[in-house]
């Protein structure tokens, strides 16, 4: 059952991958020059709200040093990269198991 929903999982985090992919190419070849969307910036396109609160709780709640400068590298990173990484992870965690002949 985990196996199954991390694949799942994987495999949406491996299409919105693509699709950010297809999203940067074109503005690449509209901009006639090498173009990445940052996490922050397609986050904060989707739900601003939801960084801002996260921001907030990582910096009272958690701590500081985690906001700046942990957390804000990664949202400077390409969305692409990020996605395909989680995505890997997830369909890694999920695979199936190999029989082990003896």
């Amino acid at each position: 059952m985990i196996a199954g929903t991390s694949r799942f999982i994987g495999f949406w985090l491996l299409a919105a991958a693509i699709v950010a992919l297809v999203i940067d190419g074109t503005r690449t070849i509209a901009a006639s020059a090498l173009v990445w969307t940052s996490l922050a910036k397609t986050w904060f396109q989707i739900h601003a709200g939801s960084l801002t609160a996260l921001q907030v709780v990582m910096e009272k709640n958690v701590h500081p040093l985690l906001w700046n400068p942990a957390m804000t590298t990664i949202l400077r990173m390409p969305t692409v990269m990020i996605l395909a990484i989680f995505a890997f992870l997830f369909l890694r965690i999920g695979r199936p198991r190999r029989d082990v002949l003896e």
